[in-house]
């Protein structure tokens, strides 16, 4: 999922959406510059180089820093067990939660661009109608005063 989240974040199509985003105060404009952050902030400025370097030396800190007593390595696919042995209560009687798979955070993207789609395809007509407006009004205004000529010197 790392790798299509890195590759979608700096896709040309994203890049394109993120501008068409901020053109159209979209609320998910703020999704690209979040994921750019985090993949050139967090990672020396080179996930694909550094990002195992620094994950690894992350957990190496942690291990550092904090009591083999109070710290629980935990990975989800291990479920409940570990995580209620380690904070010591029972195991709920529920699965454990399995979210953020591949599929789901793919579907969401495809819902977010759908939703922004249809958002600006809701808005852009009115745009282009107001361009058209100020072009047809400009053209009426440069005839009314007499600047034909100005005009053809400058196009």
């Amino acid at each position: 999922m790392t790798q299509t989240l890195f590759a979608d974040t700096f896709d040309t199509r994203a890049v394109l959406g993120h501008h068409l985003a901020v053109i159209l105060r979209s609320p998910s404009r703020w999704l690209r510059p979040v994921a750019v952050q985090f993949f050139t902030g967090y990672f020396d400025g080179d996930f694909p180089r550094n990002g195992r370097k620094v994950f690894d030396n992350h957990y190496h800190m942690v291990r550092a820093l904090v009591p083999k007593e109070n710290l629980l390595e935990f990975r989800v696919q291990d479920g409940w067990e570990p995580l209620c042995s380690f904070l010591g209560c029972d195991i709920p009687g529920t699965a454990f939660p399995a979210g953020n798979t591949t599929a789901e955070v793919q579907e969401k993207t495809r819902q977010i661009v759908r939703r922004e789609l249809v958002r600006a395809m809701k808005i852009l007509p009115f745009l282009a109608l107001g361009l058209i407006v100020a072009v047809c009004y400009g053209q009426l205004l440069i005839s009314h005063l007499g600047l034909d000529n100005v005009a053809r010197m400058y196009s």
